[in-house]
């Protein structure tokens, strides 16, 4: 009985967007669905987690996706912060620095906000999901291996292109005194 309950619950939360989005604009799949977009994009996801009272809503956690990117690309050993993250001396993240975003121009510089990893009931205020691995705090796009390989490949392509495109320009512009075609093209 209690599952039913807590499953029916879970669907209530999960598939109203007013309930489980703090933009009240996504279900929860479709939440899932950005994140899994943000990860093949960026390599990781970062989610706000505000504990929001609202009219007519029963719940007040809400998540709220934000792209990595504006996860301050800062280092400071005397702070330390990890590429905008904050560890403990163990590595256990305690902190993210998330740079403040203006409606009209985008990013403000180098204006940034500091957020706890956790309130202090010990609730999640951010997620940072990530691949593990050793010694690392930011993660990186599943797509970066095939860059540098395509990269070579649309280089090779515009070498191409412009070769062409040179052959074919000298070929129309080619002026000549020499009496035949033949013997210009010897020439």
């Amino acid at each position: 009985a209690w599952k039913r309950r807590a499953e029916a619950a879970f669907r209530a939360w999960a598939d109203n967007p007013i309930e489980c989005d703090a933009a009240g604009s996504m279900k929860f799949s479709q939440i899932q669905q950005a994140a899994f977009g943000s990860y093949l994009a960026y390599g990781e996801v970062l989610a706000l987690f505000p504990y929001l009272q609202r009219a007519n809503v029963r719940t007040r956690s809400k998540v709220k996706l934000i792209p990595p990117s504006r996860l301050a690309d800062e280092t400071s050993p005397l702070e330390n912060v990890r590429m905008g993250v904050r560890v403990d001396n163990w590595g256990l993240p305690i902190g993210y620095r998330i740079r403040k975003r203006d409606s009209l121009s985008g990013y403000v510089g180098l204006d940034v906000v500091d957020i706890a990893a956790r309130d202090r009931d010990g609730r999640p205020n951010i997620i940072h999901v990530k691949d593990p691995a050793i010694d690392s705090v930011r993660g990186i796009s599943v797509f970066a291996p095939v860059i540098k390989t395509h990269r070579q490949v649309d280089q090779y392509f515009d070498a191409n292109m412009t070769s062409a495109l040179l052959q074919t320009i000298f070929a129309a512009t080619m002026k000549t005194n020499i009496g035949s075609s033949g013997a210009a093209f010897e020439a």
